[in-house]
């Protein structure tokens, strides 16, 4: 079952289900879309289900420090990006989310920042983090229009490749 956790002007957000997985590994294995994401490129559907474990998209009942969502187009009901919430710290929440190539340039990703943002707020969080790539120029910009500031400078590394990004962990307070 679908369970729909919020929505934005353009978007629905629902939890992730083991069917969308097929979709999801296509985005993230394709270069533009996975370029930047610490996951590895996937090449399957079940591939991306082996990486749940225990069941754990068919639990999403029972989601309360981690949520893993995707993001559908309210006109057309393609499934359109991803989107990941989890509690780091205390009340400190990471984000992760991915736009599909065709629909870059949207301002998506900067309406579905804004929407986590509000999901976390109602999880009780108080502060917003997100992990990216100094060389993900769009992804910094989305936040930075979110109001979101520079935190600390990082590093990591795409799994399963010799990758390794030098990357800035940004914040903000909700």
């Amino acid at each position: 079952m679908e369970k729909i956790r919020f929505e934005t002007a353009r978007l629905i957000v629902r939890d992730m289900t083991n069917d969308d997985c097929d979709l999801v590994a296509l985005s993230w294995g394709s270069p533009e879309v996975g370029r930047y994401m610490l996951d590895p490129y996937y090449e399957n559907g079940d591939q991306l289900r082996q990486m749940f474990t225990d069941d754990e998209l068919s639990k999403h009942e029972d989601w309360t420090d981690e949520f893993y969502f995707v993001t559908t187009d309210k006109a057309s009901g393609e499934l359109n990006g991803t989107a990941c919430a989890w509690l780091m710290e205390d009340d400190v929440w990471g984000i992760g989310y991915t736009i599909n190539h065709q629909w870059w340039n949207q301002g998506l990703a900067t309406e579905l920042i804004h929407g986590l943002e509000h999901f976390i707020r109602l999880q009780g969080g108080k502060v917003v983090s997100s992990e990216i790539a100094k060389a993900n120029i769009a992804s910094l910009k989305a936040c930075y229009k979110n109001g979101f500031k520079d935190y600390q400078e990082t590093r990591f590394q795409k799994s399963g490749t010799s990758i390794v990004y030098d990357a800035l962990e940004l914040r903000k307070e909700l």
